[in-house]
């Protein structure tokens, strides 16, 4: 028995109260490759529904994928929708010209690392012997 229902939306407005906005690299539709996918979450007569929207093959884009939550959980358990469906396109607008952060991050020696905690450790035995 499924958990929950999805309703998929045909067309949305840029006014309406916007939950949820991420952008994913999924596989098309025709299995013809990998594709990013622009997904928007609305809320329609107090049930949510998605948009998707194809942005095109996912090696024409630089950026990383990612998600923008547009509302918050308030105290009594609700949930309270604080942005629009335009206000969260014009972000990840933003965020999809922005470099990739995985090619900022300088890639760690683990083995190196575990090399250099061990001897650290050893070299405080040491010194609290001597102590």
């Amino acid at each position: 028995m499924p958990a929950a229902i999805e309703i998929v939306a045909t067309e949305i407005s840029k006014f309406e109260p916007c939950y949820w906005l991420e952008e994913r690299i999924l596989q098309s539709k025709e299995s013809r490759g990998l594709r990013r996918w622009q997904q928007i979450g609305v809320m329609r007569d107090q049930w949510p529904a998605w948009y998707r929207i194809d942005l095109g093959p996912a090696s024409s884009f630089k950026a990383d994928e990612f998600v923008i939550p547009g509302g918050l959980m308030r105290n009594d358990k609700r949930f309270e929708i604080l942005h629009s469906v335009e206000e969260l396109m014009g972000m990840a607008e933003w965020l999809r010209n922005q470099p990739s952060l995985a090619a900022q991050i300088e890639p760690r020696n683990l083995i190196e690392g575990y090399n250099q905690v061990t001897e650290k450790k050893r070299d405080n035995r040491r010194k609290n012997r001597r102590n």
